[in-house]
């Protein structure tokens, strides 16, 4: 985690510097089908979604007890962009697809469904974030 944390935090041009008791518990406490992939991609998202130096539990992606943004509040505030737009918008479709994944079981045809997007889609954007 402390690899990918500074790989992101500097990407991004993030402060954040450690995990939280609360956080390091949740991911410790996670399976992990898709192996070090998927830690590497909860640790950018959670970069990315925390406002502070410490990444909390509530930072996490919804699957690992994150919050979830309330209506009518912002999901990312300005500040969070730190000039590097497309970057934090691939970020942040990297965590919605991921949550929902995990809300459909790792189903890919029901999750491209609940997405709006073709099985083919979902599949070539998931091999694309694989790569990189």
């Amino acid at each position: 985690t402390a690899h990918f944390l500074d790989k992101y935090a500097g990407r991004y041009q993030r402060p954040v510097r450690a995990f939280s008791a609360d956080a390091m518990a949740a991911l410790m406490s996670h399976d992990y089908p898709g192996n070090v992939r998927e830690l590497e991609n909860i640790v950018e998202q959670s970069v990315v979604m925390a406002p502070e130096e410490m990444v909390h539990q509530a930072d996490l992606p919804g699957y690992l007890g994150g919050a979830r943004a309330s209506a009518g509040s912002p999901i990312v505030s300005p500040d969070q962009v730190n000039g590097d737009l497309p970057g934090l918008l691939e970020a942040l479709e990297k965590r919605i697809v991921h949550d929902t994944l995990a809300r459909f079981e790792g189903n890919q045809s029901s999750a491209a469904r609940h997405l709006g997007l073709t099985e083919s889609g979902l599949r070539y954007k998931l091999g694309k974030w694989r790569e990189g």
